[in-house]
């Protein structure tokens, strides 16, 4: 719930800015060709940790798809479930009008699309791209113009909710594009998450991702300063922590164990940085008060990081080893 309403939050907020910003001219006759409202094969390129649950929900809701991955052996089951799947992104651009991507960085969204194999060499004029990855605003609004040149719309929609939401279909949505186009991609967004926002022009939906990790981030920092406080005074014991149930947000702590040690990496700490500290640059020339934002690059980034690899590969949250 306070997800969502952090969220509802932003999206207002960059609405107002979206609209001061000139409107993107997309090649709306063509557009209007596009059969949204049919099982026609939707592209999806990048099925990893993130991608494969949310392929799979679309294959649930009836859509056949076209499927690529730089890694073959991902792409396996799809296969052995009677998909397609082809060698570049290129030819998912030839076969689908639709296409969504889901990848680590934006290095790798720019080849995708910009690449010598990319979805930008074969794109059919009027096709809807949707890049889902988690990358630098200035880069959506890049591939926007290229994907624009094309006579194609592209529209940012990175998500949040990690790999359980993924798998149960209740990811959130936060949508960047014409706004003409959000129904059109809010039909096959639905089928992979409970919540869609519309958040303003190209970039806004990567602008409102990178808000909300860094106040996760805030809450998670000052978690494990707590956590690590309490350990230091003997309250917590390396068992179930029956001493914080007079904490708020006992359930958090108790049922879920929020800074478990065993925890799966999902968001990989380099990740989370290279997206903070590029908005850190672009914030640099504005009036803004960026103390915890700088407490979080801190915490992140200490002079032993370097020396410490397996922490700055593993899931970000275990920021309390660091802190302790």
């Amino acid at each position: 719930m306070a997800a969502s309403l952090r969220l509802r939050g932003a999206a207002s907020g960059l609405r107002y800015w979206s609209r001061r910003q000139p409107p993107a001219v997309a090649s709306l006759a063509a557009v209007c060709s596009r059969s949204m409202a049919s099982k026609t094969p939707v592209g999806f390129i990048g099925v990893g940790n993130m991608g494969n649950p949310m392929a799979k929900n679309l294959m649930k809701h009836g859509y056949p798809l076209i499927i690529y991955d730089v890694f073959p052996d991902a792409c396996k089951e799809f296969l052995d479930a009677g998909e397609q799947v082809v060698s570049s992104p290129a030819d998912v651009a030839e076969k689908a009008d639709r296409i969504i991507t889901m990848l680590p960085t934006s290095i790798n969204a720019i080849e995708a699309y910009s690449g010598a194999n990319g979805i930008l060499k074969k794109v059919k004029k009027g096709s809807l791209l949707i890049d889902s990855s988690t990358i630098d605003p200035m880069v959506s609004k890049e591939l926007a113009k290229e994907v624009e040149k094309m006579g194609a719309v592209f529209m940012d929609a990175p998500v949040s909710g990690g790999v359980g939401a993924a798998r149960s279909g209740n990811l959130t949505f936060m949508v960047g594009g014409v706004e003409e186009e959000f129904a059109a991609a809010q039909e096959l967004l639905g089928c992979m998450g409970s919540n869609v926002v519309y958040c303003g022009a190209v970039g806004t939906g990567q602008a409102a991702k990178i808000c909300n990790n860094l106040l996760l981030a805030i809450s998670m920092i000052g978690t494990a300063e707590a956590m690590n406080l309490g350990i230091r005074a003997v309250l917590i014991g390396s068992e179930e922590p029956q001493q914080i149930q007079c904490w708020q947000m006992t359930p958090l702590f108790a049922r879920r164990r929020l800074v478990c040690s065993q925890q799966q990496p999902t968001t990989l700490t380099s990740r989370q940085l290279q997206t903070w500290e590029g908005m850190w640059a672009r914030t640099a020339d504005r009036a803004l008060e960026r103390q915890l934002m700088y407490s979080c690059l801190h915490s992140f980034t200490r002079d032993f990081f370097p020396k410490q690899t397996t922490i700055k590969k593993s899931e970000w949250k275990n920021v309390y080893r660091v802190l302790n």
